[in-house]
This record gives C-alpha cells, sequence and structure tokens, in this order.
C-alpha cells in the first residue's frame, strides 16, 4: 500500500489527525482529536514555545505557529481579531502565521505539521 494511502487509512480508523510540531532541529509529534486547537493540543503534550497564556481566549499571542501553504488551507481564514493580536506578536509575522488556539482540527481532518516561532514571549 502507497505510504499517503496507509497513512490516510490509519487516521481514518483512529479517528486522529498526528500535529507535527516544527522546532528548530527538533520535532515532536502528537495525535488530536476533532474540535481540538493547535494551542491546546501543545500545550497538553508540553510542547516548547507554544504557552497559550490567555488559554486560546484570543487575548495573546503567545500560541503564535507558522503553516505552510498547503497546511493553510486546511483551517478558515484568520479573522480581524486574530490580525490585530497577531500585531504584538515578539516573533515576525507572516502571511502564513496563526493563532494556534483559532486552529480547530476538524473530522477527517489530514496529518500536518507548523513552525513554533523561536520566541513567544
Amino acid at each position: 500500500m502507497p505510504e499517503e494511502a496507509g497513512r490516510l487509512l490509519s487516521q481514518m480508523e483512529n479517528g486522529l489527525t498526528k500535529i507535527t510540531f516544527l522546532m528548530g532541529e527538533v520535532s515532536e509529534t502528537v495525535e488530536a482529536q476533532a474540535g481540538d486547537t493547535v494551542m491546546n493540543v501543545a500545550v497538553q503534550h508540553g510542547i516548547s514555545g507554544i504557552i497559550g497564556e490567555c488559554g486560546g481566549a484570543l487575548m495573546c499571542a503567545t500560541c503564535h505557529v507558522y503553516l505552510d501553504s498547503e497546511t493553510e488551507a486546511l483551517f478558515d481564514k484568520r479573522s480581524a481579531t486574530e490580525d490585530e493580536m497577531l500585531e504584538i506578536a515578539l516573533a515576525e509575522v507572516t502571511e502564513y502565521s496563526r493563532l494556534g488556539c483559532q486552529l480547530i482540527i476538524k473530522e477527517g481532518m489530514p496529518d500536518f505539521s507548523v513552525r513554533v516561532p523561536d520566541t513567544q514571549i
């Protein structure tokens, strides 16, 4: 079975999406359920660099992550409020910057990766 087909079959069987957090030269992959946010999953698994100071209330930028273009397409667009919060992010904000608290895992979502900035605070 081709690798991609095997990965999708495995994801469909257990209902979980794997998120790989890229932190410089280190990476960590964890599983998430539909309805979880990238921030909550990161905090629950102790991912270095994701703080989630406001608990996901969209009141800080300590869950700032970078997506690639394919991953960006999996999620809803940034809201005006998210754009405002990103203005206070310490790390460089790019067109692919998102707040992990606003990235909600959907049912059947394929595995993906996010890059964590070098600093949040």
